[in-house]
């Protein structure tokens, strides 16, 4: 039996204002100058080895951790979690402002992306992600998700490299009453949700539920 999945306990959602209240003001200007520095890159530049360097965002907490353990079905000890410009441009130029290909889908901006640390934090729920990616063929990667009070789901796309969680991308999902139904809109995003996925992600307040799935 795999374990697939890790899911927080259940709790009050927050708005992203209030979540973003709780992100200290020193991590949010480090946040912000990453992304302005981000948004400088061009597709040229941004293949620069410079612009791959890792840029650490702190240390995994212990709960993400297990809940990366239980999700994989292996002991899973990260002991730092980055980034680097060219994952911030990629957000942007993939997902951003006038990026955005899919309808079930809102675009990434910086005051999303300076909520990383809360989705880090505060998940509602650890998935496995696939190994088709180019980036993740030769790694284990994990989709990490935190639901907001208005339905919004954060996604982040990070895959593990030894001891380093590292950020790969982000997702904001639309509130579940207003995304599309439209299975073959959906199975083209990013994530290409199987229909359990689907489910799980069409459905309000799922992912805070605090269950877990296993799958044989």
């Amino acid at each position: 039996m795999v374990i697939e999945e890790g899911v927080a306990k259940a709790k009050k959602m927050l708005s992203m204002e209030e979540a973003k209240a709780n992100v200290s003001e020193d991590m949010k200007k480090r946040l912000g100058e990453i992304w302005d520095n981000a948004m400088c890159l061009t597709p040229k530049t941004a293949e620069l080895p410079e612009n791959n360097a890792i840029i650490p965002l702190g240390r995994p907490s212990k709960k993400l951790n297990e809940a990366i353990s239980n999700a994989l079905n292996d002991k899973i000890k990260t002991t730092e979690q980055n980034i680097t410009l060219r994952q911030v441009w990629h957000m942007d130029d993939k997902h951003g402002k006038n990026n955005e290909k899919f309808s079930d889908q809102n675009p990434i901006t910086k005051e999303i992306f300076m909520l990383i640390p809360d989705v880090l934090e505060n998940f509602d729920k650890i998935k496995e992600g696939k190994r088709t990616w180019k980036y993740n063929k030769e790694h284990r990667s994990v989709l990490i998700s935190k639901e907001y009070s208005d339905g919004t789901v954060i996604l982040a796309d990070a895959v593990i490299d030894g001891s380093k969680l590292e950020i790969k991308t982000m997702i904001l999902k639309k509130p579940a009453e207003v995304r599309p139904t439209n299975a073959e809109t959906l199975s083209g995003s990013l994530l290409s949700p199987s229909p359990a996925d689907l489910t799980a992600f069409n459905q309000p307040g799922l992912l805070s539920q605090g269950t877990q799935s296993a799958t044989q």
